[in-house]
């Protein structure tokens, strides 16, 4: 159900790009730092040509160049499919979210989190500094549910499930942006 113009956050070799091929998506903006994925995803995008508009970034999230690139409110939606749990700075990563999106934006999300039960949390923590080395940084522990219920984003719909990790998956939107009071 997502519309205009699209940002996909770690669009790895271009699995969810089929989705988006829809009437009502104008554009997808693919922000992927890992050049080696790219190469895995160029037949879908050259599949893709004629029936969706696919603009790439070739760089980290964090990178000024995707700044430069996204305008403040100019994205109606973002995708992030098992991403911030890699990106160095995630707070930070989830602010630019909030600017790029336009008002009644939607972020889309699905990441594996930090366990609630401490057990199964404790072996998380236990694991992720050799995880992290293995798997380009990921974090096995990292509280990605709190972090976005602390960003300001009001949320929609959120489900959590466990396939080996716990798993999150939500929508949130961003609220109205509010009017300027007269003098």
């Amino acid at each position: 159900s997502l519309h205009g113009r699209i940002i996909e956050i770690g669009a790895g070799s271009g699995a969810n790009l089929l989705f988006y091929v829809t009437s009502k998506v104008d554009e997808v903006i693919a922000v992927e730092p890992n050049r080696h994925l790219w190469q895995r995803a160029e037949e879908k995008l050259k599949q893709l040509a004629d029936a969706l508009r696919i603009r790439t970034l070739h760089a980290g999230i964090e990178e000024d160049s995707v700044g430069e690139a996204i305008a403040d409110e100019s994205v109606d939606a973002v995708v992030c499919t098992l991403v911030l749990c890699t990106i160095p700075h995630p707070k930070q990563t989830i602010e630019k979210i909030y600017r790029w999106l336009k008002p009644k934006g939607h972020l889309v999300v699905l990441e594996h989190i930090r366990s609630h039960q401490r057990s199964t949390a404790f072996f998380q923590d236990l694991f992720t500094p050799a995880w992290r080395l293995a798997a380009d940084g990921c974090h096995l522990n990292r509280a990605t549910d709190v972090a976005l219920r602390e960003s300001g984003l009001l949320l929609k719909e959120e489900a959590y499930f466990k396939y080996m990790l716990p798993f999150y998956r939500a929508v949130y939107t961003k609220g109205p942006t509010p009017t300027k009071a007269g003098p």
